[in-house]
């Protein structure tokens, strides 16, 4: 009887995990056509030129499937298709954010290069951005709370009205970026190099900047103390 049972719940099992197998491969199949049709259909438009004229339909277009395909895949394709409209040049129209009000968190894009790329009012929250080039990129109202951007480039960055509560900016390059009326509550700035940035207006309360370069920029030792950012000898400021 024991041989039996066995071999019955064995096959139970083997029979749960082909099933399972096949849902997942159904799923991929799936997200790969999705991230398939979307890139037909943005080449075809770039090949019509009818993004280059900046028509109001094909910038609807644009931004209606971008949201649409965003939402069926995966993170890894998510990644590909940001880079697909970077190297496309459709992320630097500064008066028509494609990824205004896009879901973008927990997005994997780790040591991209975005430099003056337009994301404003994107939402980046708990994304990984570690190492990324965004020198001079508009991220006017983003929302990077909970984000790591280690050691990212921010060199002449906006993110001017942006939520950045509780990130992890240790190790960042951001001189003269602009931080003006930013929410950065909580975050880590160990290290950073915040050389000539603005923080003019910026939340600062009990942020972590040990070690932080901060000279020339507009924060001084009254908004540290009023703030309660936490420092120490190696912080450098005004």
């Amino acid at each position: 009887l024991i041989v039996p049972v066995i071999l019955a719940v064995g096959a139970t099992l083997y029979n749960r995990s082909e099933k399972k197998r096949s849902r997942e491969y159904e799923k991929n199949k799936q997200i790969q056509i999705a991230f398939n049709n979307y890139i037909d259909q943005m080449t075809a438009l770039l090949l019509d030129k009818e993004i280059g004229n900046k028509t109001n339909e094909a910038r609807l277009f644009v931004k209606t499937r971008t949201r649409v395909a965003l939402r069926s895949v995966d993170n890894r394709r998510k990644r590909s298709i940001v880079e697909f409209l970077y190297d496309a040049e459709l992320l630097f129209d500064q008066d028509n954010p494609l990824f205004q009000d896009v879901d973008l968190s927990r997005i994997e894009l780790f040591n991209i290069d975005l430099p003056g790329a337009n994301l404003s009012h994107a939402n980046l929250s708990n994304a990984i951005l570690d190492l990324a080039n965004l020198a001079g990129a508009n991220l006017t109202g983003v929302n990077l709370s909970r984000a790591s951007l280690t050691s990212a480039i921010l060199d002449n960055a906006v993110l001017a009205d942006a939520h950045i509560e509780n990130a992890n900016l240790a190790h960042v390059y951001a001189s003269r970026a602009v931080f003006s009326d930013s929410y950065m509550s909580g975050s880590k700035l160990k290290e950073g190099r915040f050389q000539n940035a603005n923080f003019n207006g910026a939340d600062l309360a009990f942020v972590d900047a040990r070690g932080a370069n901060f000279k020339g920029s507009t924060l001084t030792s009254r908004m540290i103390n009023d703030h309660d950012i936490r420092v120490n000898s190696g912080t450098v400021f005004n």
